[in-house]
């Protein structure tokens, strides 16, 4: 029988897992396993847990998961990028190239399943961010100049222009549809004073 983490294992390579990951806009998750005993306790218990085994078999709609061995070239050219100090490791990258989580050593099935959780949330966070920011740049530049003050600094020798853009603050617990709803208000705010 299959055990519960190649059940669930992203059986292409890595580049192949990587430029999947951006494409479909996945989750990237590295497993470095070693030849000791917290990786056997951590493929034993957290990977064959119920609760780990449900959510990566429901993930694998939302992350890719590598599991390589440490030593191995694969990991030793991940931990280049992603440095690690001890396996087991196991890490989350956004599909933009950011870690988003990282643990090393044993790790129970609680802990995993809310770090994976935590990490898919930050970034949807992430990406409702870029999609506010873009649409606030937008805005901002299909604004007619107003006859007041100017947000545009003035070009001088030896400085730079720019235009300064206030953003929204932002409440840093809030959810990803309270951030959509912070954002959408800030922009009929925005309108609304044009």
């Amino acid at each position: 029988m299959e055990s519960s983490i190649s059940a669930v294992t992203y059986k292409g390579s890595i580049p192949e897992a990587i430029l999947e990951s951006k494409k479909q806009k996945k989750l990237f998750v590295v497993y470095i396993s070693g030849e000791n005993v917290e990786s056997a306790e951590l493929e034993k218990s957290t990977w064959a847990d119920s609760k780990v085994g449900f959510l990566c078999g429901v993930a694998l709609k939302v992350l890719h998961l590598l599991h390589i061995k440490e030593g191995s070239t694969d990991a030793m050219n991940l931990s280049a990028i992603y440095p690690q100090k001890s396996a087991p490791c196991i890490t989350a990258i956004g599909y933009n190239g950011v870690q988003l989580w990282q643990s090393e050593g044993f790790v129970s099935a609680e802990v995993l399943a809310s770090g994976l959780e935590k990490a898919w949330l930050n970034l949807h966070i992430q990406e409702t961010t870029a999609t506010v920011l873009t649409a606030a740049l937008a805005l901002k530049k299909s604004e007619p100049p107003s006859s007041g003050s100017s947000d545009i600094g003035s070009t001088r020798q030896g400085s730079s222009s720019g235009t300064v853009v206030s953003l929204p603050l932002v409440d840093s617990h809030a959810q990803p549809s309270e951030l959509e709803t912070q954002a959408a208000s800030e922009l009929d705010r925005r309108k609304g004073e044009s």
